[in-house]
């Protein structure tokens, strides 16, 4: 049996060959991560804006402005697709904003697993 020392020295050992750094640093996995977190963020901002939208929250305020703004940037595929009008100051159930939610949604799933089934 390898003590803990034969396992740490070799896998430093193995860090001087090129593939170890391509195989580490190129890996499905990290961008898997990071289209992961960047999506988590964007279906954030889009559940944000759902529930300012749905609460009427007045585009007055600077925060909620800002985050309209974000959003509609991630929202507007889909409101030109559906050829949705933004309704501001009052209570509003965005169905498109739900349906841009669940296509990022998807997108990022589909995303992750195609990286996952690549050798």
């Amino acid at each position: 049996m390898a003590s803990a020392y034969d396992n740490i020295h070799s896998r430093l050992e193995g860090m001087n060959d090129p593939s170890y750094i391509e195989d580490e640093l190129v890996s499905a996995d990290i961008i898997s991560h990071f289209i992961v977190r960047v999506g988590g963020v964007v279906i954030a901002l889009l559940t944000i804006r759902f529930l300012l939208v749905f609460f009427s929250v007045s585009q007055n305020s600077i925060l909620a402005n800002l985050i309209y703004k974000i959003s509609y940037l991630f929202a507007a595929p889909i409101f030109w697709l559906l050829n949705y009008h933004v309704i501001t100051n009052s209570y509003s159930f965005e169905i498109a904003t739900m349906i841009a939610i669940v296509v990022y949604a998807v997108i990022i799933w589909l995303a992750t697993y195609i990286l996952a089934i690549l050798p």
